[in-house]
């Protein structure tokens, strides 16, 4: 009989410890085995023991399978609702060009409707937690279903800005919370290897709903006004969460728990890694909506017509799909944050350098296809990201912490309206470096978390043993 082969063991520099294998699970051979790779050692990931569940071993194993009925779900989700709060840009200027008027105040304010939709998908995603808990996720989803058409219905009504924010803002955010939280935690739970190409499909949902819902709203207004095109896309919304609420399935039953405590493991709050990918997520995220947000205006600006302002976001929405989908499998091969940092990079550097120097639709659609195609990956790649640094065992509550905690990025676009406002810069020209500045800073915030959790960097791990 021949020995198992032995390793070192670098998280101890002292210690020869037997290769683990799936069928022989030791948890500290495990977590020594898998530490020095962090973007695929995730702590606890395989810690079932129990007799009698090598079927279930076998099932984690195989990616697929019914998951990719649960991604299609998913991505339907996400189409329709995300897709709208992304095509917020065009209802903004539609308002700004005929109800509201023209002038940096009233920007400010109606990026609040936009920001509060998005701020309510992460300020509720412990509220969703707790809803697929008790209700599971068809249940969810029909939640879900009934709060966006009703949201959409309602803002159909509006006249002053006020309805708006609680409408589309906060019952609509509310519905997009569940939907977000369904989609982007169950099709996690069904996919191990390929995770990063099943996520990007999932998250795509959003960006082709970008891509789409700009030719739908543009001339909706131009022919029926905002009113009727609120409650087409009220009737659309219910029609497609009643598919994805078919399609959607858990991987194994969720445990119903009727106690808060029971749900809601809050000892993740004290993961340091945690909380550091947190701090960079919300940097990132506060620059993402920036562009999408004013792009429309910018071009409106700069002498441009409506359709050309909303090809500009289809554009950039296109190019997100088809960034977030390759990037996504390009991560299964060469890390979560890895990638994360690489596009990240790359997006705030396209708004410092090809976006300030945009004065023409040519080179606003240059800008829009690379920030498109980098500026959403930390999307895709979040939910990979949180379960690296929380381990499988807590990724339910870790992700809808990661969620809650990142609530302050979408005042992002409000925040940079506001600068705008009170700078004696050129037009426009805040949101550019804000949104450049945000990406930087936040990608190295996730370097110093990708540096902290690799044992094996020379000089940038003792530095960081000192900190």
């Amino acid at each position: 009989m021949s020995l198992p082969t032995p390793y070192f063991d670098q998280s101890t520099e002292s210690t020869l410890v037997e290769q683990p294998t799936l069928k022989k699970l030791d948890d500290a051979a495990l977590e020594a085995y898998y530490r020095n790779d962090p973007e695929k050692y995730c702590p606890g990931s395989m810690e079932n023991k129990k007799a009698g569940q090598d079927a279930d071993d076998d099932a984690f194993e195989t990616d697929g399978g019914y998951g990719w009925f649960v991604v299609l779900a998913a991505f339907l989700v996400q189409l329709i609702g995300l897709g709208i709060v992304t095509g917020w840009g065009v209802m903004q200027d539609y308002y700004e060009q005929h109800n509201f008027g023209v002038n940096p105040n009233v920007a400010l304010q109606l990026s609040l409707v936009g920001a509060t939709a998005n701020c309510m998908m992460n300020l509720m995603s412990v509220f969703s937690q707790i809803l697929i808990s008790l209700v599971g996720v068809k249940g969810g989803i029909l939640v879900a279903a009934i709060l966006c058409t009703a949201g959409l219905e309602l803002a159909s009504l509006s006249t002053e800005m006020w309805h708006l924010l609680l409408t589309q803002g906060v019952i609509y955010g509310i519905g997009c919370s569940i939907i977000f939280y369904v989609g982007m935690s169950t099709v996690a739970l069904w996919f191990d290897k390929r995770s990063g190409l099943a996520l990007g499909l999932a998250s795509s949902g959003s960006c082709i709903g970008g891509l789409v819902m700009p030719f739908l709203i543009t001339p909706l207004n131009r022919t029926l006004g905002a009113a009727w095109c609120y409650r087409i896309l009220g009737i659309i919304a219910l029609f497609i969460c009643i598919i994805a609420c078919i399609l959607f399935k858990d991987k194994r039953p969720r445990e119903k728990n009727t106690r808060i405590r029971d749900v809601v493991d809050l000892s993740v709050c004290k993961n340091i890694d945690l909380i550091i990918w947190v701090v960079a997520d919300t940097l990132i995220e506060a620059g993402y909506y920036v562009p999408l947000f004013f792009l429309p205006s910018y071009s409106t600006y700069l002498g441009l017509s409506d359709s050309q302002g909303s090809l500009l976001i289809s554009i950039a929405s296109a190019c997100n799909a088809v960034g977030r989908i390759v990037t996504g499998h390009i991560a299964d091969k060469i890390g979560y944050m890895n990638t994360t940092i690489i596009c990240s990079t790359l997006a705030g550097l396209s708004s410092i350098i090809i976006w300030t120097i945009a004065y023409d639709f040519n080179m606003l659609m240059g800008f829009a296809c690379v920030f498109g195609l980098t500026g959403g990956v930390f999307v895709t790649l979040g939910p990979s990201i949180t379960r690296i640094v929380t381990g499988s065992e807590k990724f339910d509550t870790g992700y809808a912490m990661f969620l809650l905690l990142t609530v302050l990025a979408m005042y992002g676009p409000n925040l940079a309206a506001y600068i705008e406002s009170s700078a004696g810069a050129s037009a426009f020209f805040s949101y550019k470096v804000f949104t450049a500045v945000m990406y930087i800073s936040g990608t190295l915030v996730l370097l110093y978390l990708k540096l902290k959790l690799s044992p094996n960097n020379g000089f940038f791990s003792r530095f960081l043993a000192r900190l």
